[in-house]
């Protein structure tokens, strides 16, 4: 009995040295099942694959990084907007001559805006984050689809053609030209990554009525108002936040809003026929029509 007593003793300190040795298994999560961008540190590379698995070493807390407030609201239009209509040019374009398609600028729906973009404006929250979702913008009918996307810092976003036709893609930021390209018929497609958050814009200069916005952030609490004008924001740390709203014809508003774990806050924004352009679209209606 007593050589068994001193087996079991001496194999129990051998699984305790093991343990020490081994140490824990390294933390991962999961991001939330809309495929969210993950948080991470500089430390962190996040694969372009189809998982939304990632791996965080260093950096901010999970805790930090995430929460569970929401923010819910609606874009209102008052007054006369523009009258949207087939660009004029159209019909000199071979292929998409054809297909008359009216500009998509402005598009309200029972007194509510689309495409405007929503989201806490950057430099206000510590951590890092990083997206394994590819972000993408086709040319199709000689229209950018979609017209407006918000993307992470350096996360990958690609430029197709599925047009049956020679485009250019001319991307700026302000009065700085990122690269102008052609993209003919059948090639493959363009591979970006933003390095600095802003309005970067898309356009093509054989066809000058094809526009697009790609709005680069630090933080992936943003999103586009949809068809209704409605939009909900989730995921969202506690904290006070400076919210902006942001359309390529109107320009931009903010508003300060309280953020708590489990509860929702509200937010609607309202822009009107006195609203602008903003500096990052000027001219985009003048003789388009």
């Amino acid at each position: 009995m007593k050589s068994s007593t001193m087996l079991i003793l001496k194999l129990t300190i051998i699984v305790l040295a093991i343990t020490v040795l081994i140490g824990c298994p390294e933390k991962t999560f999961s991001p939330n099942p809309q495929g969210n961008p993950t948080p991470g540190s500089t430390s962190v590379t996040s694969s372009i694959t189809s998982s939304t698995n990632v791996t965080t070493t260093g950096g901010n807390s999970e805790v930090n990084a995430w929460g569970t407030g929401t923010i819910k609201g609606t874009i209102e239009f008052k007054g006369t907007p523009p009258i949207m209509k087939v660009p004029k040019k159209r019909s000199e374009a071979d292929i998409c001559k054809n297909k008359k398609i009216k500009h998509n600028a402005v598009v309200i729906k029972n007194g509510k805006l689309k495409d405007v973009f929503i989201g806490i404006m950057d430099e206000q929250l510590e951590s890092e984050y990083s997206a394994s979702v590819i972000k993408k913008v086709d040319q199709q009918n000689c229209v950018y689809v979609p017209r407006i996307q918000s993307v992470l810092v350096d996360q990958q976003f690609i430029i197709s053609n599925s047009d049956a036709t020679t485009h250019n893609i001319n991307s700026t930021i302000g009065s700085e030209v990122l690269f102008n390209k052609a993209h003919p018929k059948g090639a493959l497609d363009i591979n970006v990554s933003y390095e600095e958050p802003g309005i970067y814009r898309l356009k093509c200069d054989i066809h000058p009525w094809m526009r697009a916005f790609v709005i680069v952030t630090d933080n992936p609490f943003n999103t586009i108002s949809n068809s209704v004008g409605s939009y909900t924001i989730k995921m969202i740390p506690p904290g006070t936040y400076k919210l902006v709203a942001w359309h390529s014809q109107f320009g931009k508003k903010t508003v300060h809003i309280s953020i708590e774990d489990n509860r929702t806050s509200f937010a609607s924004f309202t822009y009107d026929e006195k609203d602008s352009p903003p500096t990052e679209n000027i001219g985009e209606l003048d003789e388009l029509f």
